[in-house]
């Protein structure tokens, strides 16, 4: 049994899903790597490259899985490409980084985001942005 997921890239991918849990994302991209060597249209290790990338801020590398991980599945490009900068912008956003976050939630919009539940976390995302920012001073009467 063991053998038949090592073949198939499952235990390498599994692995690496762990790994990136533990913050250990080099160890975690080399398993994917070798998921994908053993399985090349292995969906799961290509999004856990993606997530690599997004945690690494690698953005070459996460537009460039993101791609083939929608060419995998059939799936327009640009489609893959909108979701991975939602995706971005949400984690950015969950970290107060709301300035990036919107950069990449405009950038999701300019590749065609229509993911209605990623649409409505970046409103949300604009909106604690702006609640963030300081007061402009209050005119004298």
């Amino acid at each position: 049994m063991t053998e038949g997921r090592v073949k198939d890239g499952t235990h390498p991918n599994n692995l690496g899903w762990v790994l990136l849990k533990q913050n250990k994302d080099t160890a975690a991209k080399t398993r994917f790597d070798q998921a994908l060597a053993l399985h090349p249209s292995g969906v799961d290790a290509a999004g856990g490259l993606i997530r690599y990338g997004i945690n690494t801020g690698d953005a070459t590398l996460a537009e460039t899985w993101a791609t083939r991980k929608a060419q995998m599945q059939g799936k327009a490009v640009q489609i893959g490409l909108a979701d991975l900068h939602a995706s971005w912008a949400i984690r950015l956003e969950n970290r107060y980084a709301y300035q990036e976050a919107i950069a990449h939630y405009q950038a999701a919009f300019a590749s065609g985001l229509t993911n209605v539940s990623s649409i409505a976390h970046s409103d949300l995302g604009c909106w604690a942005y702006e609640k963030a920012q300081p007061s402009p001073p209050r005119p004298e009467y």
